[in-house]
């Protein structure tokens, strides 16, 4: 299990890559790895999204995106998220998800499918202290 260091590392790394970038397209080939969605649901979720900022609490990685959503992940025993570029080869059998970014894809690899996504919305905006 990735400890805390690891997953920065990881926030880090994506921060470089993601931000500003917008999500196409979601091809979600394991349904396990949505705790809260089908794999329509996610797709509708994030396409035409950006990401904005990425934050960790504790060991969840939390993706900012645009208009008011979250996007939640866990990278659980061995989920790791690679950068490839636009059909470029990659084993395919652990790929549970693919994010078809602006100026490439984001793949979330996890061999032992334990890793989770919860999408989220936030309801409240603004919050008026009277």
């Amino acid at each position: 299990m990735p400890e805390l260091p690891e997953v920065q590392t990881v926030i880090n790394y994506l921060k470089t890559k993601i931000i500003n970038q917008k999500i196409n397209n979601v091809i979600v080939s394991a349904l396990k790895v949505l705790k809260n969605a089908t794999p329509k649901e996610f797709k509708k979720f994030l396409v035409n999204e950006h990401f904005v900022d990425i934050k960790r609490i504790g060991k969840y990685i939390i993706f900012i995106l645009s208009n008011n959503k979250v996007l939640v992940s866990h990278l659980r025993m061995e989920g790791k998220y690679k950068i490839s570029q636009f059909k470029a080869k990659y084993d395919e059998r652990h790929v549970l998800v693919r994010f078809i970014l602006d100026d490439f894809e984001l793949h979330y690899h996890d061999t032992r499918r334990l890793g989770r996504f919860i999408s989220i919305v936030f309801l409240i905006t603004k919050i008026k202290i009277i």
